[in-house]
């Protein structure tokens, strides 16, 4: 099990990464250990061949990240490109977008459409946290499961997902003794 957190920000201390923690924290909580922790810049290639060198053994591999509107956020983009697959609009995800600008008094401007670009073949992960989904998608030999960058975002989403995305590559928390 791997974890990658992008950002430029990241990378320039303007922002702490601290969801790598976070995830490393909730598998020690199940008796599971995190393998790989990388933090990468805003940049399409750099992501898709970390994903290319991570994917290439079984397991899961987190992202925190670059699920944003603007035009730094390339981390849909890249997992697209490491699954060998194109960026769709989902029209669920736009919709549920609109609503929750709307529940919030707000006109949603164009440019947060993207954040309901996925993979095709992407399985979506709710985000009742803040507006942009996340999603898990095969590649090559693991699932990638990619997560909202904001802490508070990717802290909900993780406690919400964790389990169904262990689950989906086998892993399942090993028994825990009962002390009575």
């Amino acid at each position: 099990m791997s974890f990658v957190a992008v950002g430029d920000e990241l990378l320039r201390a303007e922002s702490r990464e601290g969801n790598g923690h976070e995830l490393a924290q909730q598998l020690a909580n199940r008796g599971l250990n995190l393998a790989e922790m990388r933090v990468l810049p805003d940049d399409r290639a750099g992501i898709r061949e970390a994903l290319h060198a991570l994917s290439a053994q079984p397991g899961l591999v987190v992202v925190s990240g670059g699920l944003g509107p603007t035009e730094d956020d390339f981390t849909r983009e890249a997992v697209a490109l490491a699954a060998g697959v194109e960026l769709f609009t989902d029209a669920e995800q736009l919709a549920a977008l609109e609503r929750r600008y709307a529940a919030m008094g707000r006109t949603m401007h164009p440019v947060n459409a993207r954040q309901a670009e996925v993979p095709v073949g992407a399985r979506v992960l709710r985000n009742a946290f803040g507006t942009a989904p996340g999603f898990v998608l095969p590649v090559a030999r693991a699932h990638v499961a990619c997560l909202p960058g904001v802490p508070r975002e990717f802290s909900g989403m993780l406690a919400e997902h964790l389990d169904g995305l262990l689950a989906t590559v086998g892993l399942t928390p090993p028994p825990r003794e009962r002390s009575e």
